[in-house]
């Protein structure tokens, strides 16, 4: 069977991913160092991006019901438009100077709910385009364009951020704006599949999903695994990040924090498409607190921009092979009318502790120091790594080849 990326439907779809992508990169690195900027406090720009992460998780469960009741074509436009529109304002406020820690919270709370409302739009409708083996192998394919991605953004959203403030925010703009292009050009069929009058309410239908979460064992003990190391691995970055800049070092010079992550990604998802139908998931997932947790210590060394990145492009490296693994995993499983939802209930447990992290890691930096808050993220790390080893539930969990 012929690869995916030569399916004319999934380039569109990997194009208009990619364009958000790198709205989304873009943004990363420059929205935490315009948060310190403005506000010269790590705590309140711990707050912001903390309130930009909790309005995400929260609004999850209502973006499930609107992906598993919608086009998703519809979808996906309307994540592209809101961007457009709360990226858009950034950057003209930023260009006036107006921005202030209050602004800042308001409308990183809104970009946070576009991305809970509309942000799983793109991913149910990868399912409609691709399936099978060939759905797990375009899962590694888009790590490695993440990783292409945090290459090109990383350095680029410093470069930008170094001329003007405003800068980054406004080329990212052009991302969803190729999102919402390449949504339009899909010919594919993206409504969900539903029989007349099977519609989800909002309030209903949650049981039944809870009961199909809780009834598989594995899910649930690597949702406890992965809610440890996304709340860890969050931490690690904004912790990187208000760390060199309190150092006084350069915007340049800090975007060298997601070339690290970029190359690590590129890394991974070369070995990820390699190997990712012979390893088992349960021990992908594993790997990936085991060496990020590791990797992380390596900035006890030193604060230094070039460790620091090193220190993140390993940490990063193992990442593709558990997200493409495991999120195929999640997906052979899911109904193809409850898959919305059920995106929503697991991220809202994997993205809602991940979501305090940045509020958290500003708190502890400022009150314990680097060191001791850098042990206790790489520690949940490895610990998140022995929990997945013990699991008996996750290592069950076999080979692709083997999951029918």
């Amino acid at each position: 069977m012929s690869s995916p990326l030569w399916n004319r439907e999934y380039s569109w779809w990997f194009a208009g991913d990619t364009g958000a992508a790198m709205g989304n990169s873009l943004r990363g690195i420059a929205f935490p160092m315009l948060c310190l900027a403005v506000t010269g406090s790590p705590a309140e720009a711990g707050t912001i991006a903390t309130a930009l992460a909790l309005s995400g998780a929260v609004t999850m469960l209502p973006g499930g019901v609107l992906v598993d009741s919608t086009d998703r074509r519809n979808v996906m436009l309307a994540y592209a438009s809101v961007g457009v529109l709360v990226w858009g304002v950034i950057s003209v406020l930023a260009h006036m100077e107006a921005l202030n820690f209050w602004t800042l919270l308001a409308l990183g709370t809104f970009a946070g709910a576009n991305g809970g409302l509309h942000g799983y739009g793109s991913d149910a409708a990868l399912r409609s385009i691709v399936q099978g083996e060939r759905y797990v192998k375009a899962q590694a394919a888009n790590q490695g364009r993440d990783g292409v991605v945090q290459l090109a953004a990383g350095p680029l959203g410093g470069l930008l951020f170094g001329i003007a403030r405003w800068f980054p925010f406004a080329v990212s703009v052009m991302g969803y704006l190729l999102l919402a292009a390449s949504a339009l050009a899909i010919r594919t069929d993206l409504r969900p599949n539903l029989a007349e009058g099977q519609r989800p309410h909002p309030l209903r239908g949650w049981g039944a999903i809870k009961r199909w979460i809780l009834g598989r064992k594995e899910l649930v003990h690597a949702l406890v695994v992965l809610t440890c190391q996304a709340f860890a691995l969050n931490g690690l970055i904004f912790l990187a990040i208000a760390t060199l800049q309190i150092a006084g070092f350069a915007a340049a010079e800090i975007s060298l924090l997601p070339l690290g992550m970029g190359l690590g990604a590129i890394g991974g998802a070369i070995l990820a498409g390699v190997i990712v139908s012979r390893i088992p998931t349960g021990l992908a997932i594993a790997l990936t607190g085991g060496v990020a947790g590791a990797a992380s210590l390596l900035m006890l060394l030193a604060v230094n921009p070039v460790l620091f990145s090193s220190a993140l492009a390993i940490a990063t490296f193992a990442a593709p092979l558990a997200n493409a693994s495991g999120m195929g995993r999640l997906m052979s499983l899911a109904p193809m009318d409850m898959q919305g939802r059920i995106f929503a209930i697991t991220g809202l447990f994997t993205g809602g502790l991940g979501a305090l992290a940045p509020m958290a890691v500003g708190g502890m930096l400022g009150w314990v120091g680097f060191p001791a808050t850098l042990v206790v993220l790489s520690g949940l790390l490895l610990i998140s790594c022995v929990g997945a080893l013990l699991s008996r539930p996750m290592r069950s969990i076999g080979r692709p080849s083997d999951w029918d």
